[in-house]
């Protein structure tokens, strides 16, 4: 009489295991439907900041240096005098170049430790067109750059820079040849500083629950068998 309930919570507890060691991989643009919030965001020695609105009205060409998102200090500032704000102050760049230079503040200590900057965006409309080139911060090329289109039908854009050492403020451009278009609705910054290594990881992960259902799945096959 006590096999059942005892295979339940066996599976139950093989399901809750599974749950809590496999988890979604947290850069695959494909599946994803926002930005990611980094792990480190809010913790000691961490900057965040970004735009959700570029420039002020009537500006010909953008140079935003006030973040509507987070609490830190940046610019976002186009470099070839092309007009990219769009009537409602998101970032569009039609049949242009895009030519970027972003500037975001650090919080550590200055020429020592390990800096890891995470830069997102989203369009406002439409998938990913062509990929964007992101310059070197201090020398350091970008040690992860992926551009897709999301799950959600927007273009998404993820980039890892590992730094050794800081400077406040940094800077990294983002150019590109000619687009058929690229809009952005959100653009963002994250930075951690650590006096012994690189952040562990770089975006929350979310637990994976196709394991766990499969397992409860497959115990209520057997026990209606049964």
């Amino acid at each position: 009489m006590l096999r059942y309930p005892l295979l339940s919570i066996v599976a139950l507890t093989a399901a809750l295991s599974v749950s809590a060691t496999s988890f979604a991989n947290p850069f695959d643009l494909a599946t994803a439907t926002g930005l990611f919030e980094p792990s480190f965001r809010g913790d000691a020695n961490t900057t965040y900041l970004g735009w959700d609105l570029f420039g002020n009205p009537g500006d010909s060409v953008i140079n935003d240096t006030t973040p509507d998102l987070g609490s830190d200090a940046g610019s976002f500032i186009t470099t070839n005098n092309e007009d990219h704000q769009s009537g409602s102050l998101n970032y569009y760049s039609g049949s242009g170049s895009v030519a970027e230079d972003v500037t975001f503040a650090t919080d550590g200590v200055n020429g020592s430790g390990f800096t890891t900057v995470v830069v997102q965006a989203k369009t406002l409309f439409g998938g990913w067109g062509v990929d964007m080139d992101f310059g070197p911060i201090d020398g350091v090329e970008p040690s992860l750059v992926l551009q897709a289109t999301n799950a959600t039908g927007s273009g998404q854009l993820f980039v890892k820079y590992e730094l050794p050492g800081t400077a406040d403020p940094e800077t990294f451009s983002m150019t590109s040849g000619p687009v058929s278009f690229t809009s952005f609705g959100e653009y963002v910054v994250d930075t951690a500083w650590s006096p012994t290594a690189f952040a562990a990881d770089t975006a929350v992960a979310t637990p994976e629950p196709s394991a766990a259902v499969l397992v409860l799945l497959s115990a209520g096959a057997l026990l209606r068998r049964r």
